[in-house]
């Protein structure tokens, strides 16, 4: 069961049918409680305002009522003998099984199987008990009979019409909740279907979603506010797919373009070297081996990004001195400095610590200084500090960049991306600074750019 709409049907008709048993036994109760409190009032008022009364006896008012083949039955035991009506027939009426003093009412099936409701009256005590142990009756100043010895009454009547009457609302109930649970399935099913279907049009909608068609969006506007949010996700999911894809497609461009170079150079030099043996010099062969480094350095830059970005590098770490690391990346690159007229500016903290993977470390600063010097203009200044005034900043260097902007930012770490001014500098390949980035990733850190005063880019490496 793994529709919403299946599950909340099912859960929903549960629960409604519990509601509806519920009501229902509450209502049948109800209704049997009153029925049977009118019964024992029926039954109540045979004795009323004179329970002494010789009411059974032959040629009272009321002795009709128990004459052979009425409904009505009375019993009346004595110290001396009991007495019943003709109606009882061969049956007898129990006395209760304890002493009472009120009137008791329950139900008792007699010996001919009729359903009898009995009302049995607390035992009263006459003034006088014949003593030769027969009932003797007398009357008073009215004609009555009276029965003057200690007695108990019982009066029962026929039930059938009362079970008859509870059959009769027990079936109407049951017929009531059948045709109401129907009916609620039907709203419910009608209900929830027009409530999910917001959320079966956004579903038929992700179907038609390829990945030729990641620019489609979907409007927020009119949403239920449960679906507001995945809907902004979903969006946003397509957003993050897209750029990927992008970056994909420029990926595989850009690197058809970075390996395009060295390869059309080696192969017009072998095809020259071919046809003209005789004129190969010295410096074919280094311009092969320098096609050769230049695509080893970006067969080895993309293996360890893919590396670091399948967790098969694992850093190991230890006390690394900063100020150290930066001297040793700098050294032996004043050559470079003093080529493009570069001035080095450096505040460097001696007593700069971190705990953290020296090699990757190391692969971080060296691409953000060799991304300075080589992109910043001749006769500008490189700043290079650690720990400045930010407990939390590790590392910082800055150069003047010329033609950028605030979105150039945003691109700054992708694969093989330069400024377009620079596309036909084959020196580097456009993996430097992604490298540094997925590294400081790896490392736990934050490698972040800014520029400052619209001139000058500034690369920033933080802790977490």
């Amino acid at each position: 069961m793994k529709s919403i709409r299946t599950r909340l049907i099912v859960w929903l008709l549960v629960w409604l049918s519990l509601l509806w048993i519920v009501a229902g036994a509450v209502i049948y109760y109800s209704v049997r409680k009153s029925l049977y409190a009118d019964f024992d009032e029926g039954l109540r008022g045979l004795l009323a305002g004179n329970r002494q009364n010789a009411i059974f006896r032959p040629g009272s008012e009321q002795s009709y009522l128990f004459d052979e083949g009425g409904d009505y039955f009375f019993q009346i035991w004595t110290g001396k003998g009991v007495r019943k009506s003709k109606s009882l027939g061969e049956n007898s009426l129990k006395p209760p099984s304890e002493e009472i003093n009120k009137p008791a009412f329950t139900n008792h099936l007699l010996e001919d199987g009729r359903k009898v409701r009995v009302m049995s009256l607390p035992p009263r005590g006459g003034p006088k008990i014949d003593p030769g142990g027969g009932m003797r009756d007398e009357r008073d100043r009215a004609g009555r009979f009276l029965l003057k010895s200690n007695f108990m009454i019982a009066v029962g009547k026929d039930r059938n019409s009362l079970e008859s009457s509870l059959a009769y609302v027990f079936t109407g109930i049951i017929g009531v909740g059948v045709l109401a649970l129907l009916i609620t399935t039907g709203i419910v099913h009608f209900v929830l279907s027009y409530g999910l279907k917001p959320l079966t049009s956004l579903s038929r909608r992700m179907e038609g979603i390829t990945e030729d068609k990641l620019e489609t969006r979907f409007e927020m506007d009119g949403l239920p506010s449960e679906i507001s949010p995945i809907t902004e996700r979903f969006n946003g999911l397509l957003e993050r797919l897209e750029k990927s894809f992008q970056r994909e497609r420029r990926f595989g461009a850009d690197l058809a373009h970075e390996l395009r170079t060295p390869i059309s150079e080696m192969k017009s030099l072998a095809e020259v070297g071919i046809k003209w043996p005789q004129h190969r010099a010295e410096g074919d062969y280094q311009t092969v081996l320098a096609s050769a480094q230049r695509m080893e350095a970006i067969t080895q830059s993309l293996l360890t990004l893919s590396r670091l970005e399948a967790g098969a590098i694992h850093a190991a770490a230890e006390e690394v001195c900063v100020k150290d690391l930066i001297n040793t990346e700098l050294s032996g690159r004043q050559a470079e400095l003093d080529r493009n007229e570069l001035l080095l500016d450096l505040n460097l903290l001696s007593e700069g610590r971190i705990h953290s993977e020296p090699d990757m470390l190391r692969i971080v600063m060296k691409n953000l200084i060799e991304n300075a010097i080589h992109y910043a203009p001749k006769g500008s200044r490189i700043s290079i500090s650690s720990n400045a005034g930010d407990p939390s900043e590790i590392f910082s260097i800055a150069n003047a960049v010329d033609h950028f902007s605030e979105a150039d930012l945003e691109k700054l770490f992708e694969r093989f991306w330069r400024k377009e001014e620079s596309r036909t500098d084959y020196s580097h390949s456009g993996l430097g600074l992604t490298l540094a980035k997925s590294c400081a990733e790896k490392l736990n850190l934050d490698l972040s750019a800014r520029l400052e005063e619209g001139k000058i880019l500034r690369f920033i490496l933080r802790k977490n």
